[in-house]
């Protein structure tokens, strides 16, 4: 790939993987305050299996199947290698797991307000990167529709012509409920 490919293409899967990762720790803040491992492992051990069940599949099924929409059309799928998937794949995973040892760092020193600065402001910029990228972030087709025939491109509401807002929706709940019930079984356990 291209030097100029790789520095704009920018995945926000990455940063948001890394505000998952933290997000888990402060549920569990208290928990891991004590220092203890058993709360530390847990809560590690539970940071990668949502990783891995319920967050690192809806990139990589975007990659797959909505290419171009995934990377914002900067990056022609021509060039990428082979082993690009497996790449992301692994950095997401590498991703949550800096976030949670970041947020589990903080809460140690009693900074656990740092953590929630860093991944807000990962969230901001995550959405900042949608919203800054329209209406790229709004068509749907191949790298070479968005630089060459823009006017043939779907939009994503076009959903006569692409079922893939419904696809966006449902993998936004089946990240969101999950982590929303995670956090809150992993603050409850604080309590016992």
């Amino acid at each position: 790939m291209p030097r100029k490919e790789v520095a704009t293409v920018v995945q926000i899967d990455i940063p948001i993987a890394f505000a998952v990762g933290q997000m888990l720790a402060d549920a569990a803040n208290q928990q891991l305050s004590t220092g203890r491992p058993e709360p530390y492992y847990r809560t590690l051990a539970i940071t990668n299996i949502f990783m891995g069940l319920f967050f690192a599949p809806i990139p990589i099924y975007f990659l797959v199947d909505y290419f171009g929409w995934e990377t914002t059309y900067m990056c022609d799928p021509a060039r990428v290698t082979r082993f690009f998937i497996p790449i992301v794949l692994f950095a997401l995973f590498l991703a949550a797991n800096l976030g949670f040892w970041l947020s589990n760092a903080l809460i140690r020193k009693g900074r656990a307000g740092i953590g929630r600065v860093i991944y807000g402001l990962i969230w901001i910029y995550s959405l900042g990167w949608i919203f800054g990228n329209w209406p790229r972030s709004t068509r749907l087709g191949t790298y070479a529709q968005y630089h060459t025939a823009l006017d043939t491109m779907t939009r994503i509401w076009e959903v006569s012509k692409d079922p893939f807002f419904f696809i966006l929706i449902a993998t936004l709940v089946i990240f969101g409920v999950p982590l929303l019930l995670l956090m809150k079984y992993l603050s409850h356990q604080e309590s016992h």
